[in-house]
């Protein structure tokens, strides 16, 4: 389940994008399209995954989740402007992805395994070609695995959603990663 409804659509989009011709807008369309999209394959296939095996997914948010995702999309427009417009939802729908596949994965594997299987690929799938490359292969996996080990305590998606857009907003106005790509 794991290799449907994570890594064939993770690897086959990142390699679509590492392979199409290299332009200064790197996080822009196809790039943002391509990454949505694979991200919404993620999600419905694990989705239909945790449906058909008995599971319900913890969709409803705590009201603290909500503040915390408004309020980091407040400061995320304060840090990096415009550019959270479309940085914040894309954040929601990460999070989100790794979220269903976490949860897919909780009954069957220990959480040490599912950090594994899940935040290599996360890290891959972010453009790493500057020269902060090692800072951003640390910063992302390190990343990774305390949102797949939140989620796997608290199963709140919106919470990390609002973490990783605020952690993101700061590593975007620091220029550690997009902008300058």
């Amino acid at each position: 389940m794991w290799f449907l409804a994570y890594a064939i659509p993770c690897l086959l989009a990142g390699t679509a994008i590492k392979l199409l011709p290299k332009s200064k807008d790197r996080v822009g369309t196809p790039f943002i399209t391509i990454a949505v999209a694979t991200l919404f394959i993620s999600i419905f296939v694990s989705q239909y995954f945790i449906h058909t095996s008995g599971f319900v997914f913890p969709w409803y948010p705590k009201a603290l989740s909500i503040v915390a995702y408004v309020l980091s999309v407040f400061i995320a427009t304060r840090l990096i402007g415009k550019m959270s417009m479309w940085y914040s939802p894309f954040a929601l729908i990460q999070e989100l992805a790794i979220a269903s596949i976490t949860f897919l994965l909780l009954p069957s594997f220990p959480i040490y395994l599912i950090i594994l299987l899940i935040v290599p690929i996360f890290v891959w799938g972010h453009s790493l070609r500057t020269n902060r490359w090692l800072i951003r292969v640390v910063l992302l996996a390190v990343l990774g695995a305390i949102s797949v080990s939140l989620f796997s305590t608290l199963l709140d998606f919106y919470l990390l959603a609002a973490l990783h857009t605020l952690l993101g907003a700061i590593l975007i106005s620091k220029f550690i990663i997009y902008p300058q790509d």
